[in-house]
């Protein structure tokens, strides 16, 4: 069987009850300022974390410890990985290269946004709740053992 190829990488990270978003600089100026999970594409030969670990440290200068593999998801036709990671420290800056803003948000926020037609991929709301979803599974096993 055929590994899968990925477009990109990305990183939910959470804090509390808010999720980190960034609006990427684009190529394609829509119009509408979308807002979307940090991280970006790979170089060639790259594995996933590794990938991660570096679109982190260039967008935000962060670089989260541990990271939880959430799954792939499907954006115009491509394979995108997506991870969860928790993350106290304040992010107080970016690049401006390739960020147009950054911002804590509700699960609230983030699905108005997704109604509203203002997330990038429109993946987002349901990779948060499928993160949820296994930190509440973790959490369960944690408390049976």
């Amino acid at each position: 069987m055929k590994k899968p190829k990925y477009k990109t990488v990305r990183c939910i990270l959470k804090h509390d009850d808010r999720y980190f978003l960034v609006m990427h600089q684009t190529r394609f100026f829509s119009g509408k300022k979308r807002w979307g999970f940090p991280g970006g594409r790979l170089e060639r030969g790259e594995a996933l974390i590794e990938a991660l670990a570096r679109e982190l440290r260039e967008e935000l200068y962060i670089a989260p410890q541990d990271y939880a593999e959430l799954g792939d998801y499907r954006y115009k036709g491509h394979n995108h990985r997506i991870y969860g990671a928790f993350y106290s420290e304040p992010i107080l800056k970016f690049n401006r290269s390739e960020i147009q803003g950054i911002g804590w948000h509700s699960l609230e926020d983030v699905r108005k946004f997704r109604d509203s037609g203002l997330l990038h991929t429109g993946v987002e709301f349901d990779a948060i709740k499928d993160f949820e979803s296994a930190i509440a599974r973790n959490l369960s096993s944690v408390g049976a053992a």
